[in-house]
């Protein structure tokens, strides 16, 4: 049976063979995520199911005291004011999205064009869609900059590069490159003296105000040229 390769996997074994082995030779996971994936998991199952409801479901989890409490409450909040605001910030519509796209490809030898006995190489991007005769991957993402250094790194990102390639020996096409969509975190804080229902109510506002619109969402292509794949 042959092992499976996602670029997650990869990375983790440039940054530390011995943390993938424990991973995934072991099976040994946190018992829990990160609050940042949390997020990140719950804003991209609102997006790919255009739902609030189906994103806070993502969250749900037991609680064990007042503050744990406090905590996922303005989680919650939190995931829910960046969608509607995004909903509100006038993205353009992919009409032709084909959202969730799964591959999985066999790895080929570069010298001798061989498909690997051991390894497949599998992934899942966010969406396909097709403007004006071209073909993009579509990636959103949560950050908590938004400036241009952020956008540098993406140019440098190996792992949109790697989609591309699998997705187009998935599908038997050419991808113009990626249209990220980013949403910004929130930088407002609640205050002293300021309730967590009053602190939600100015977090939503924020993030529905027309003239902040900028400060928490953009959007960039990346193109990548069939040398770079």
């Amino acid at each position: 049976m042959k092992q499976i390769l996602t670029q997650s996997r990869i990375q983790m074994r440039k940054n530390c063979a011995f943390k993938e082995h424990l991973r995934y030779d072991r099976n040994l996971v946190p018992k829990r995520n990160s609050e940042a994936r949390n997020l990140g998991t719950a804003v991209h199952k609102g997006l790919e199911t255009h739902s609030v409801d189906a994103a806070l479901a993502e969250l749900d989890r037991e609680v064990h005291s007042q503050e744990e409490q406090d905590k996922l409450d303005t989680q919650k909040a939190t995931v829910a004011a960046m969608l509607k605001g995004y909903w509100a910030a006038g993205f353009s519509t992919f009409d032709s999205l084909k959202p969730e796209l799964k591959f999985s490809v066999p790895i080929r030898n570069p010298k001798t064009g061989a498909n690997s006995k051991k390894f497949l190489f599998e992934g899942k991007v966010d969406g396909v869609a097709t403007i004006d005769g071209q073909h993009w991957l579509v990636e959103y993402k949560t950050s908590g900059q938004l400036d241009q250094s952020y956008f540098d790194k993406l140019y440098l990102d190996t792992q949109v590069t790697s989609y591309i390639y699998g997705a187009q020996r998935a599908l038997g096409i050419t991808f113009a490159g990626v249209i990220y969509r980013v949403i910004r975190k929130p930088t407002i804080r609640q205050k002293q003296k300021e309730t967590l229902e009053e602190y939600f109510a100015r977090l939503e506002a924020d993030y529905l105000d027309p003239e902040r619109r900028d400060h928490y969402f953009a959007e960039a292509k990346l193109y990548r040229s069939t040398d770079d794949v």
